[in-house]
C-alpha cells in the first residue's frame, strides 16, 4: 500500500498524494519513472526543493497492513409446548490487525541541487502497529405466542442481554535510521516512542415486549428495556426506556389500502468509555520548531489529558412523539406515507472544547457535557 496523508520529513518522509498535488501541470509525470538513472529525477537533483518525486515515494516508501478475524454466533432454541419457546445466542468478531510502515532515508549529495539550496533531508522512520479488538454478545429470550380466542392474538416476550467491546492496541515507531534500507525497529540509536491504549466496555440489559392484534386489524404494542452501562458513572449508569404504539388498519381491498398509527418511545444511550475521570499522558512539548517528546534524558513527564473527565454524566433520554398513516389507491398507483413527529432529547450528551487556564498557561481541553433539553419541531415527511 502506498502512503497517503500527511508527510513528515523528521520520520518517514513524504506520501504520494502529496507529491502528486506539488507536480505542475506542465511536467509529465511518466517523465519523472526513471528516479535511480536520471540524475534530474534522483532525489537531490529534482526539480523543486518542496516535494520528492511520487515514483521514488511509490517504491521506497510502504505500508503493509494485515488482518485476520474470526466471528460468528451460536443458537439454541427449546420449544416447551406449541406457546412457549425459549432462545438463546452467544457470538463474537475478533479482529487482529498489523500495520508495518516505513520510509526511506532521503540524503542529498553534495554541491546538488538539494544540497545547495539547503533542502531538508529525510532521515527515514519504521512504525509497527498491533491493534486487537473483541466484541462478545449474548442474549436469552423466553417467547410466549398464541391465540387467545378467534379474534384475538398474543405475542409475548422477556429477555436479557450483555455486551462486552474491548481494544487493545500497540504502536510503536523510530526515526533517524542508521542503516538505508533496513527497516527494523532496532535501527537507530535514538529511544522508540511507544503508544499503548486499552479499552473495555460492557452493557447489560433485560427487556419484555407485549403485542395484542385485534382481527389483524388493530395492533397494540408494548415494550420496556433497561440498561446498565459501564461508560457512566455508577450512581447514574442505570436507563430505563419503554415505549407504546397503536395501529389501525382501517381500510384493506383490492383498489385501495390505509393504516393509521400513532406512537410514543424513549430511548436511552450511553457514551464512549473512560470519560467520566480526567487521566494523566505522556508529556509533549510543542513549540514552532517541532514537538519533543518524554522521555529525554531518562526522565519521564506527564501532563493533563485534553480530554477532561466528567463524573456527572449521565444518561441520554430521547421522548418522541408520532403520528401517521399509509395508504395506497388506485392498485398501487398512488402511495402515501406521511408522519409528523416531536422528539425532545434530555441530558444530551455533547463534546465542548474549553480555554482552561493552569497555572501561567492555556491550554486546549475538551470536556463532555451533559444538555438539560434539545427539541426538534415537528415536521411533514
Amino acid at each position: 500500500m502506498v502512503n497517503t496523508g500527511q508527510g513528515d520529513d523528521a520520520g518517514e518522509g513524504g506520501t504520494f498524494s502529496q507529491e502528486i498535488i506539488q507536480i505542475p501541470r506542465d511536467i509529465s509525470l511518466l517523465d519523472l519513472a526513471d528516479y535511480k538513472n536520471n540524475p534530474f529525477n534522483m532525489p537531490g537533483n529534482f526539480y523543486t526543493p518542496y516535494a520528492q518525486n511520487p515514483y521514488f515515494i511509490i517504491n521506497e516508501n510502504a505500508t503493509v497492513i494485515n488482518e485476520d478475524r474470526f466471528f460468528g454466533n451460536l443458537n439454541l432454541g427449546y420449544a416447551f409446548d406449541e406457546y412457549f419457546s425459549a432462545s438463546w445466542q452467544i457470538g463474537g468478531d475478533i479482529r487482529n490487525e498489523r500495520v508495518n510502515s516505513h520510509g526511506a532515508i532521503v540524503e542529498y549529495p553534495e554541491g546538488s541541487a538539494q544540497d545547495l539550496l539547503i533542502a531538508t533531508e529525510v532521515v527515514g522512520g519504521v512504525t509497527e502497529l498491533k491493534r486487537t479488538r473483541k466484541e462478545y454478545d449474548t442474549y436469552f429470550n423466553l417467547n410466549y405466542d398464541r391465540y387467545l380466542t378467534e379474534d384475538f392474538h398474543l405475542n409475548l416476550l422477556a429477555g436479557a442481554t450483555y455486551n462486552e467491546r474491548q481494544t487493545s492496541l500497540l504502536n510503536v515507531s523510530i526515526t533517524d535510521l542508521d542503516i538505508p534500507n533496513y527497516y527494523e525497529l532496532g535501527n537507530t540509536a535514538n529511544s522508540p516512542v511507544v503508544v499503548q491504549a486499552d479499552l473495555k466496555r460492557r452493557s447489560y440489559g433485560v427487556y419484555a415486549q407485549a403485542e395484542l392484534g385485534y382481527l389483524n386489524r388493530f395492533f397494540l404494542n408494548l415494550t420496556a428495556r433497561n440498561d446498565w452501562s459501564s461508560t457512566l458513572p455508577i450512581e447514574n449508569n442505570s436507563f430505563f426506556y419503554p415505549s407504546a404504539s397503536l395501529s389501525a388498519v382501517i381500510l384493506d381491498s383490492n383498489q385501495a389500502y390505509l393504516k393509521l398509527r400513532g406512537a410514543w418511545s424513549r430511548v436511552g444511550n450511553d457514551t464512549d468509555a473512560y470519560l467520566t475521570e480526567s487521566t494523566l499522558i505522556q508529556g509533549v512539548a510543542t513549540s514552532y520548531f517541532g514537538t519533543i517528546t518524554f522521555p529525554i534524558g531518562g526522565v519521564n513527564a506527564y501532563e493533563l489529558s485534553p480530554q477532561l473527565g466528567n463524573e456527572n454524566l449521565k444518561p441520554e433520554t430521547t421522548d418522541e412523539v408520532e403520528v401517521g398513516f399509509e395508504s395506497t389507491f388506485f392498485n398501487n398507483r398512488i402511495n402515501l406515507d406521511v408522519s409528523l413527529y416531536q422528539r425532545n432529547t434530555s441530558d444530551l450528551i455533547v463534546n465542548l472544547l474549553r480555554l482552561i487556564p493552569l497555572q501561567v498557561s492555556l491550554f486546549l481541553q475538551e470536556i463532555l457535557l451533559t444538555f438539560r433539553t434539545v427539541e426538534l419541531k415537528p415536521y411533514l415527511e
